[in-house]
């Protein structure tokens, strides 16, 4: 039931009989001699044959060998197959903590989960985790274990993981929960589930839904970058006394060089001129990121 009408070879139409309604072949493998059941094995082939139907469904495999094919006679690079996007076919029956991710990921780079809160950060952690050098900066960090909420010991926690992980998806649910933490976070409205003050308003969630994202993608990234180097270098900005510092986190000395890295990594140098517009001839320069 359900299979295809068979399909009579037109070799042994010739050797057709009727009666009435009915028509029949005698068998041509069939002599004399031979062992039972024989015969029939040999006509199997030819009793079994079936119309072939044709798929009402696109061949999507010969479709992309053609686009691929089209790519490079026009010169364009093609996308290996290992960077090409996955789709990936969740069972119903499994929950998202028990599926097999490395059955379609056989490379060494992790990815982040994306169904926690918050996940758009992802995006922004894995371009920033195969930058080489901020990486190895990152990498480079001694956690400090009485800083509480450290941003820059999360993420190099987090970076570790994906180092180590030969592929198993990870979490950033760590450092999202030290995001949570800076005060300044829910002002910039960086994370869902966070209400700003009363009274400020948070431009990155005026305009389309689009535009809203790519703004929180930048003010993240622009948060966490000022924050680790402010993290790294508390006890040597501003100049401020040790009376003055005793309630701002110290970062431990082999921590310190990080705020210079950061600096010619992702700084800005600017020299700003200051001249008297009364005609006083003293004029100041400063320099500075």
């Amino acid at each position: 039931v359900g299979l295809p009408p068979r399909m009579v070879d037109p070799a042994l139409l010739k050797d057709l009989k009727q009666v009435d309604f009915v028509g029949y072949i005698v068998n041509p493998k069939f002599s004399r001699g031979k062992p039972p059941g024989q015969a029939t094995r040999e006509v199997a082939a030819l009793r079994n044959k079936r119309v072939s139907l044709k798929s009402d469904k696109p061949d999507l495999s010969a479709q992309k060998a053609e686009r691929a094919r089209k790519r490079a006679e026009q010169g364009e690079a093609v996308l290996p197959l290992r960077y090409r996007r996955v789709e990936i076919k969740a069972q119903s029956s499994v929950r998202f903590e028990e599926f097999d991710f490395s059955y379609y990921n056989r490379t060494r780079f992790a990815g982040l989960e994306n169904d926690l809160p918050n996940c758009y950060c992802n995006s922004l952690l894995q371009v920033l985790y195969f930058l080489p050098p901020f990486r190895t900066a990152i990498l480079s960090h001694k956690p400090e274990p009485d800083a509480e909420f450290c941003l820059t010991c999360e993420l190099h926690f987090l970076f570790r993981m994906l180092l180590t992980a030969h592929g198993t998806p990870c979490q950033a649910t760590n450092l999202l929960r030290a995001l949570k933490q800076v005060r300044d976070t829910a002002a910039l409205g960086l994370l869902d589930g966070m209400s700003a003050p009363p009274g400020i308003i948070i431009p990155e969630t005026k305009g389309p839904k689009e535009w809203a994202l790519s703004r929180k993608v930048v003010s993240l990234s622009r948060f966490l970058l000022d924050h680790i180097h402010k993290e790294s270098s508390a006890g040597k900005a501003g100049g401020l006394p040790p009376v003055l510092r005793s309630g701002i986190p110290q970062p431990a000395p082999c921590n310190e060089a990080l705020s210079r890295q950061l600096e010619e990594l992702v700084g800005l140098a600017y020299k700003q001129r200051m001249r008297c517009l009364q005609g006083a001839p003293a004029e100041k320069t400063r320099e500075a990121r």
